[in-house]
């Protein structure tokens, strides 16, 4: 098992602060919540009968729904991001809101390998 920090430990400050400054302000969204200084973190999600917490990188709200945001690079730990992904986009169709993964230049590619190959329902966006 890989305890949450070692997930959210390969993203860099900056990468999830452009993500809040690039994509998620200038859509509108309201309740911005980051894994960043300066921002509430994101509540745990976990699944009942398992111990594994994980925390989303940005959650935001517009018109009441919730939407989740994920950076999306490549790691040795797939097995637990995609669990993660599988999480989210499961917690965002149930609360009606969206699931989007954002991939820096370079990473788009396994992005979309990972969402082919596990049927995680997310929107790819490139940065």
């Amino acid at each position: 098992m890989v305890s949450e920090g070692m997930l959210t430990t390969e993203k860099d400050e900056r990468w999830l602060k452009k993500i809040v400054d690039k994509v998620v302000r200038p859509r509108g969204f309201d309740d911005i919540r980051a894994n960043i200084d300066g921002y509430e973190a994101p509540a745990k999600l976990s699944r009942r009968n398992n111990d594994d917490a994980y925390v989303p990188d940005v959650t935001a709200v517009m018109r009441g729904r919730k939407s989740y945001f994920e950076l999306a690079m490549k790691t040795e730990y797939i097995r637990e991001m995609v669990s993660k992904w599988k999480l989210i986009s499961q917690l965002a169709r149930i609360k009606a809101g969206k699931f989007y993964l954002i991939a820096p230049r370079g990473h788009v590619a396994f992005a979309e390998r990972l969402l082919k190959k596990h049927h995680i329902s997310a929107e790819l966006i490139r940065i």
